[in-house]
């Protein structure tokens, strides 16, 4: 009975597998999809004349607990509160930023189709 399930798991697992194709693109374009983030990213605040930074704090909620045997025992909650604030940004330098990774763009799609294609002969291999 073990080796049916077995069995049955390994097909299963089997069918749900990612392909090669999938696999090799998503390793290949990696650096290519953070920097496309990137322009996108210095773009938009090189027009709203800000970027958000995200804030984080958290929060200590200090009650008496009433659930338990003594009267004084206190009980604490934490609460981590995260909210975007805007910081200004020189446009300028913004959209030299973006310039400058627009320039790099050409050779990390080259790189990205040599990985690829490396990528696959080796899967095909296996």
């Amino acid at each position: 009975m073990t080796v049916r399930v077995s069995l049955f798991l390994l097909a299963a697992l089997s069918a749900c597998a990612i392909p090669d194709e999938d696999v090799c693109f998503t390793v290949a374009t990696r650096e290519l999809v953070t920097v496309y983030s990137l322009i996108a990213e210095a773009e938009d605040s090189a027009l709203r004349g800000y970027r958000l930074e995200e804030d984080t704090w958290v929060d200590i909620d200090v009650s008496d607990c009433y659930a338990t045997l003594s009267p004084r025992t206190i009980c604490t909650n934490q609460f981590e509160t995260r909210r975007d604030r805007p910081v200004a940004v020189d446009e300028d330098q913004q959209r030299k930023i973006a310039a400058d990774l627009r320039e790099r763009l050409p050779g990390l799609k080259e790189r990205a189709r040599r990985d690829y294609n490396t990528c696959m002969i080796s899967a095909r291999a296996q």
